[in-house]
């Protein structure tokens, strides 16, 4: 069974070629590479996309491959209902802390006939990720039922099994029915995140629907109330193992005209100033740590920050900061190279992919028991886990670090490499996945 090569349909809402959609890209390139056949299909056209990859709509909003009068119905519908509600929704007041944006499922459901109309070979399977106003549950359950092939969801974040927020912070509405939502600050029972999640649940209860996450997503799926009696696998995030790799510290530092001589603490993030993503923990952390070292200890540490903020941020740190702006996907390779640590302080997070990112490159992390961190990290050996919101464990784990010899630093940068590669690679990807489709067919 192992020696079968398959047919697999791979949805993706966001762009592969850019950001976080990358990883639909990899996981495309990963099964590619061993022989299956992959068709990508995406949201919106881009010039750059290669054989094998496709926007539903080709390049234009109006798909010219829908031929019944339901399917220009259906595209036609939901075109118009996208506007009625940006418009009707434009104004409610959003609790920021839960990221509200998918809280119409319905809204973003394309004709499955306009999927289909791309498809040549019948698919063996379906993994479908970033559902960003792409496809919806109905879709999921059509194709499942058109195909017979079961259908694998990679949620990126809490957004595909809740009623509408993209991390659910201290709620456990998800868990039941959603409803009284904190993050539309409602009171009512059967809110719109009520609706929505009661939406999903009509179509993914009767699909053969599978869920992959690492540990901390299947923790939170097997307790939601719409994947709780679904199958869930583990599998971690593949990253392009020949993109991220060792290299030469000098030779990086000099890409971002930092000073060889220093040691240099890493953070990065889309949004610096998103609060999930823990930048005030950082702070603290560090600030604290520059009280308890000398001048000269003091003079030999870098920040270096990638990442969009307004201005001003290099103000918050006592030792000196580098502020690198948006690094591009081919940058983010040397900005990890250049660093002797990387620091996640995420407090809500299904990632990030810049954890396993830095350990490819060689670079230990310090990051909270939060996402990828809790199964990638080993404590002294690819870097440090600190308890949540736990500022002096993760301040010790940086100092720690920091501290350690040559001899040290290069023996934890090899077992950094080497438990990315045994989890992420794009082998191991492919081996993973494959297993799992061989255990539910």
């Amino acid at each position: 069974m192992r020696d079968k090569k398959l047919n697999i349909l791979l949805l993706s809402g966001v762009n592969p070629y850019n950001d976080s959609g990358i990883w639909a890209y990899d996981i495309y390139n990963s099964l590619t590479q061993k022989g299956h056949s992959v068709l990508l299909l995406t949201q919106n056209h881009d010039n750059r996309f290669k054989p094998g990859i496709e926007s539903i709509s080709g390049k234009r909003k109006w798909n010219p491959k829908i031929k019944s009068l339901q399917g220009k119905w259906e595209w036609f519908t939901r075109l118009l209902t996208k506007k009625i509600n940006f418009h009707l929704n434009k104004d409610n007041k959003r609790n920021p802390d839960f990221y509200m944006s998918i809280l119409n499922d319905k809204m973003y459901h394309i004709p499955t006939e306009a999927i289909m109309s791309h498809i040549t070979t019948k698919p063996d399977v379906i993994i479908y990720l970033f559902p960003h106003d792409f496809l919806d549950s109905r879709n999921l359950y059509e194709l499942n039922y058109i195909t017979n092939a079961p259908v694998f969801v990679i949620p990126v974040d809490m957004a595909s099994f809740t009623g509408g927020c993209h991390y659910a912070n201290d709620c456990e509405n998800y868990k039941f029915k959603c409803g009284c939502c904190p993050g539309l600050y409602s009171s009512k029972i059967k809110d719109s995140t009520y609706k929505n999640l009661a939406y999903k649940k009509q179509y993914i209860q009767k699909a053969n629907v599978h869920a992959l996450g690492n540990t901390w997503t299947m923790s939170a799926l097997k307790q939601s109330w719409l994947y709780h009696d679904k199958p869930c696998h583990y599998i971690d995030v593949v990253i392009n193992d020949s993109h991220y790799r060792p290299g030469d510290k000098e030779s990086a530092n000099k890409q971002f005209s930092i000073p060889t001589d220093k040691k240099i603490i890493f953070f990065g993030a889309s949004f610096l100033e998103n609060k999930r993503k823990g930048l005030s923990y950082l702070i603290k952390a560090l600030n604290q740590l520059y009280e308890e070292l000398s001048e000269q200890e003091r003079n030999e540490i870098g920040i270096a920050i990638a990442g969009n903020s307004s201005t001003g941020i290099d103000k918050l740190f006592r030792f000196e900061v580098f502020l690198l702006g948006h690094l591009s996907h081919l940058q983010l390779p040397y900005a990890y190279q250049m660093a002797d640590v990387f620091t996640s302080p995420s407090i809500q997070d299904a990632g990030p992919m810049m954890v396993i990112q830095s350990m490819m490159c060689g670079t230990p992390v310090v990051a909270f028991e939060m996402g990828n961190a809790i199964d990638f990290i080993i404590d002294g050996k690819t870097g440090f886990k600190a308890p949540l919101y736990n500022t002096e464990a993760f301040k010790t784990g940086i100092h720690s670090i920091l501290s350690k010899t040559e001899e040290e630093k290069e023996k934890m940068s090899t077992g950094c490499r080497e438990i990315a590669m045994q989890k992420s690679s794009y082998d191991s990807f492919e081996q993973i996945f494959t297993s799992i489709y061989e255990t539910v067919t």
